[in-house]
């Protein structure tokens, strides 16, 4: 199991960056599996910022690695949805976990082998600028 956040500033957060980089992913996790075992949705944890803002939850689980046993090798796409929307993180980051885990159209949904091989990302998506042209649109790789 393997976590990620990319996450932006935000002022006033009681936790600190590299906390939320694992929360975020955590709690996705943890919507997936409960949903699995047939729970109800999982309740969004009070330490966690009540912000509003648009997210993608990305999961992609890990290929075996064919030339050494054991290894894991290239991640692959699992599961990928999120919205623009500027909706609270509260109401839309336990939606998006389970949507982008069971609903992406792409892939058959998540089961519960595959857990140990998956890894999550979390992106809360900030500071969007207007274009006039679509043509105007700049890409910006970030390592």
């Amino acid at each position: 199991v393997s976590t990620q956040s990319t996450w932006g500033l935000y002022q006033g957060l009681v936790m600190e960056q590299s906390e939320l980089q694992k929360e975020f992913p955590f709690f996705s996790f943890h919507s997936i599996i409960n949903h699995l075992k047939g729970g109800k949705i999982v309740e969004y944890p009070s330490q966690l910022p009540d912000i509003s803002t648009p997210l993608f939850v990305t999961w992609k689980i890990k290929l075996p690695d064919k030339k050494n046993s054991g290894g894991h090798g290239n991640e692959i796409l699992r599961g990928c949805i999120g919205t623009f929307a500027n909706q609270p993180l509260k109401k839309m980051l336990p939606a998006y976990s389970l949507i982008s885990a069971f609903r992406d159209h792409r892939f058959p949904p998540i089961s519960e082998r595959e857990i140990p091989f998956l890894n999550c990302t979390v992106s809360l998506l900030q500071h969007f600028e207007k274009i006039k042209d679509p043509y105007d649109l700049s890409l910006i790789h970030i390592s």
